[in-house]
């Protein structure tokens, strides 16, 4: 009965859904590409093998953390053809630069009808998911047609874990047969208590993805960038709207100390809106994608596939999602480029990496932006304290390391 009231209020969500892709197509210029390809009517390469690996991120993120996987699932699977689906456009676009995959496509709208139209079309015999998307349709039609799905780097927020637990019976029937490989013993305790029962904690697959990062060449290559900045920089890494107008602020009052700030917006669709605030705060700024003045109070991080690396660059990174009530962003990336780390009270998404972090005086919690700056001037004052800070995230990280082999050996 539950299945059915999802599929009736996707139905009577069409127009909605419309409107929203229209919106975003035309005026906010969100979207590039047609709606067809998101209901299952997607192209593929004519060399592809017969025996087929679908990978699924959501977008960025999540894309970039399973590079080392899908590396390794190739050498695991030669005699497979690896597709890799996305829902985000930015996601997409990062996936074809660093994921080894034999082709490329956006991953459904939840709708039967184009779920089983995309599956017809791939014709997977396993499944791997990054993280917890747990799509009712897609789930449903893939136990029809046997095929094994498998959730890596799974997580569980407990706003999503509430939500979920309303439905735990319906819920339970649509992910006992499927594997889980959580992030952590909190997410491996959530999602058994809504019903799993093939799931074990593996750690986080972002930890073995920080080597790709340092033996990038993007890291010298931004190095070469910024190489007329001759100040210590800070960045304010994925931050939100708000946070973007309160980061702005505190460059204000800093702009004449011996720093130089990046902000790195989470969505650059926003990125007109923030200018405007930055020009009626009489802050000068660069645009990454424009070149680098380096008398410039800051510097706004506008181009793509770059976030993960800049953190090569700063002594300090401040993690946004964080100072609102998002969940808070990775403060991996910063660690293994030995940064001192600081991040505001809302880090739910990441709480047992923070917990070891904290336990190993390698990160710091902000109550607010008032604190951050609190403790920014503390860090300006005591080097000792910094260069502490670094060098613990640094050697924390680096100890987190293996989920990508714990599940390719547990397949």
């Amino acid at each position: 009965m539950i299945h059915k009231i999802y599929n009736l209020l996707l139905s009577l969500a069409w127009p909605l859904l419309i409107l929203h892709f229209l919106r975003s197509k035309y005026i906010v210029k969100k979207y590039k590409k047609s709606l067809s390809c998101r209901l299952g009517w997607i192209s593929l390469k004519t060399n592809l093998k017969n025996k087929r690996i679908l990978v699924h991120a959501v977008s960025v993120g999540e894309t970039v953390a399973s590079q080392p996987f899908v590396v390794q699932l190739k050498k695991r699977f030669p005699d497979y053809s690896i597709i890799f689906s996305n829902v985000t456009e930015t996601g997409h676009q990062r996936a074809q630069e660093i994921i080894p995959a034999d082709d490329f496509v956006f991953f459904p709208l939840d709708y039967q009808d184009s779920v089983s139209r995309f599956l017809r079309k791939i014709k997977p015999t396993k499944v791997f998911i990054v993280e917890t998307e747990i799509w009712p349709n897609f789930l449903t039609e893939c136990q029809k047609n046997n095929i094994e799905t498998i959730f890596i780097n799974g997580r569980i927020s407990q706003k999503s874990y509430e939500r979920y637990g309303l439905f735990k019976s319906y819920f339970s029937t649509l992910i006992k047969e499927s594997k889980f490989f959580m992030q952590s013993e909190i997410d491996l305790k959530r999602i058994i208590s809504l019903g799993a029962t093939k799931a074990i904690n593996v750690g986080n697959l972002k930890y073995d993805q920080l080597q790709a990062n340092l033996d990038s060449p993007i890291p010298n290559q931004l190095k070469q960038d910024f190489q007329h900045i001759d100040k210590k920089i800070i960045i304010f890494g994925s931050t939100h709207q708000v946070e973007t107008q309160e980061a702005l602020k505190l460059i204000s009052e800093f702009r004449y100390r011996d720093y130089h700030f990046v902000i790195a917006p989470r969505h650059l669709n926003f990125l007109n809106q923030y200018i405007k605030m930055a020009n009626a705060q009489n802050l000068s700024f660069n645009l990454k994608s424009k070149g680098l003045n380096p008398k410039a109070d800051f510097t706004f991080l506008d181009t793509y596939g770059e976030l993960s690396s800049i953190y090569c660059l700063s002594d300090i990174a401040i993690i946004c999602g964080s100072f609102e009530n998002i969940g808070g962003h990775s403060i991996l990336e910063p660690a293994i480029f030995h940064n001192a780390i600081l991040y505001g009270p809302h880090m739910q998404n990441n709480i047992e990496i923070c917990q070891t972090f904290e336990r190993s005086n390698a990160a710091l919690r902000c109550s607010d932006f008032e604190d951050l700056k609190t403790k920014l001037e503390l860090l300006f004052g005591n080097t000792m304290m910094q260069q502490e800070l670094s060098k613990n995230a640094f050697s924390t990280v680096k100890s987190l390391t293996g989920a990508t082999k714990q599940i390719l050996s547990s397949l």
